[in-house]
This record gives structure tokens, C-alpha cells and sequence, in this order.
């Protein structure tokens, strides 16, 4: 199965966002780990009903109050497209 890839820029500082996405993830019985400074990396898995989620993300860049990343989906079920998952 081929990997999603998506590059995102938000409104808000790497670490901020990280730690959101930890809580949440950890609230549907998923984790995410990893680094929050530029160019660090990280894994997260999020089990859902219909298959599980899973890759890598890279914090391409942090300013105040604005991150790049890069999420990469290596696992997710094979009927949901790259493009569902973008939206």
C-alpha cells in the first residue's frame, strides 16, 4: 500500500499543536510521540472503526505562532483516499 503525504502550515507553534494532537489521540486510544522543534520527527496510531491510522510526522519548521509539518500515513484502511484523509 502506497503512503499519504501532506505538508500543512497552521496557525499555531509546533509545540502547542503536538501536545493537543497527544491529548487526543490518547483519548480515542491512540498515541503520538515524538520530538516538537524543527526538524524533529515522530510516530502516531489512531485505531478507528474502520482501520487503523498510523505514520511519521517531521516539524519542517517553527516560528511564533506559525509550524510547517509534514505528516506521512503509512497504515490506514484501504477504502479511505489520500484525499479523504487530506480534508
Amino acid at each position: 500500500m502506497s503512503s499519504c503525504q501532506f505538508d500543512f502550515s497552521l496557525s499555531v507553534e509546533a509545540a502547542s499543536l503536538l501536545r493537543a494532537l497527544r491529548a487526543d489521540f490518547a483519548r480515542f486510544g491512540g498515541t503520538a510521540s515524538g520530538e516538537e522543534v524543527p526538524g524533529g520527527f515522530g510516530e502516531f496510531s489512531l485505531p478507528t472503526p474502520l482501520g487503523t491510522f498510523s505514520g511519521t510526522y517531521e516539524v519542517l519548521a517553527s516560528t511564533p505562532g506559525v509550524c510547517t509539518i509534514r505528516i506521512e500515513v503509512d497504515e490506514k484502511p484501504m477504502f479511505i483516499p489520500c484525499s479523504a484523509i487530506e480534508e
